[in-house]
């Protein structure tokens, strides 16, 4: 009778375990006749490892974060000629290794604006008649100082300083420009706020 219980017992974990090797074969066997279920987990397994390797990129670049931060200053310009005269529809470009970073054409007044321009960062400026002549070339220098102020280094760079409090500030220049093309700045002053008060609106003025 024991033996026959005995038996029983080994006949009954004999078909355990052959139904588990069964059934593991069954999961093996799903995986591999559906290749679509293994190419889904192969591109999230992908798309996983390219999130994690951006996100590393992006920590170890402080330099993007600092330009996704920085903001630049206005700067509304005045175009004169040798007399004072207004010289309208004038064409200005700032450019940088090749990369024109913004343009702008003077109005009947010889205003025009430009925008978002980051302390520490210099252009080459370009300068073109209403008729598409280029008529004079400089570089442009845009320094944090203490102090607003507009010099010409040795090299001939025109260098307008503001301090780094005010680089979301507006300013103002006066870019007088002789007959042989040569550019010189007359004035570089901090834009007067007509919201303020006179001594708020009291106006910085550097000259050249």
């Amino acid at each position: 009778m024991k033996q026959k219980k005995m038996f029983l017992m080994m006949a009954v974990l004999l078909l355990a375990f052959m139904f588990a090797g069964c059934a593991g074969d069954t999961v093996e066997d799903d995986t591999a006749d559906n290749p679509e279920q293994e190419a889904s987990v192969e591109e999230q397994t992908e798309q996983a490892d390219e999130t994690e390797q951006s996100e590393e990129e992006t920590a170890a670049d402080p330099e993007s974060d600092a330009q996704a931060e920085s903001t630049g200053i206005t700067l509304d310009v005045t175009l004169v000629d040798e007399s004072g005269a207004a010289l309208s529809g004038y064409q200005l470009s700032l450019s940088q290794s090749g990369a024109v970073y913004l343009e702008a054409q003077s109005d009947e007044n010889g205003l025009l604006a430009l925008s978002d321009l980051p302390l520490g960062s210099t252009f080459d400026l370009a300068l073109t008649d209403a008729e598409g002549n280029e008529v004079a070339q400089a570089v442009v220098s845009l320094l944090p100082g203490d102090a607003v102020a507009a010099a010409v280094s040795s090299d001939g760079t025109i260098e307008l300083t503001a301090p780094d409090d005010l680089a979301e500030g507006a300013f103002t220049a006066t870019l007088q420009i002789t007959a042989d093309g040569v550019i010189s700045c007359t004035d570089f002053n901090q834009a007067v706020d007509d919201t303020a008060s006179g001594s708020d609106a009291a106006e910085e003025t550097a000259s050249v």
